[in-house]
């Protein structure tokens, strides 16, 4: 029976592959598996869209599969915001595929993320509880982080990136305060800390 959904033993794996760990045999190792076992994990990520392989010579490497990744946050966002239309007192944007597979191919996003997952990784060598944050809630976690960005910053980023990218920014940016919003009336104790 194929599984569904990300578990978190996959999640680990892809907390190891956004962190820089692209080989089989070293994600093995850093996850405590064997290779064998890897392998088959490693094919249903890739069946699940969330992977791609890709040979160079002998070795095979193992990366996010953005569109997938854009898709995951696309269901997240869509779901919360249908939950939460009688709690938000704005306007809830469009949310169309095609936009957020064109945010995520903004490679400072891309970048962003990955860094959240080596956060994410580095916290879990202190604190086990970090290596078992489930997909969803990373993908939360980096909307709550881009959520609570200023004005400032907005525009220091937006130097960053090309004038093409930086309408599908924006736009990612207000999905992120949407977010970021919701989840202050779900916990608001969250915002104390």
């Amino acid at each position: 029976m194929k599984k569904e959904g990300i578990n978190e033993t996959f999640n680990q794996i892809l907390t190891k592959i956004a962190s820089g760990v692209n080989y089989a045999s070293e994600l093995a190792k850093e996850i405590g598996k064997s290779i064998p076992v890897t392998f088959r994990q490693l094919d249903e990520l890739i069946s699940l869209g969330i992977l791609k392989k890709e040979r160079f010579g002998k070795k095979v490497e193992y990366n996010l599969e953005w569109k997938a990744i854009a898709s995951s946050f696309l269901n997240l966002i869509k779901k919360e915001f249908s939950n939460a239309k009688d709690t938000l007192n704005a306007k809830t944007p469009s949310l169309e595929l095609k936009e957020f597979e064109e945010i995520f191919e903004i490679k400072y996003l891309q970048n962003s993320f990955k860094k959240m997952y080596q956060e994410i990784e580095d916290a879990g060598k202190i604190s086990c509880n970090y290596a078992k944050t489930k997909f969803n809630e990373s993908l939360s976690i980096f909307l709550e982080a881009f959520g609570e960005i200023t004005e400032s910053q907005e525009k220091e980023i937006l130097k960053k990136i090309s004038k093409k990218e930086q309408k599908s920014f924006k736009k990612f940016i207000e999905i992120s305060r949407l977010h970021k919003k919701i989840q202050d009336k779900i916990n608001p104790r969250k915002k104390i800390f």
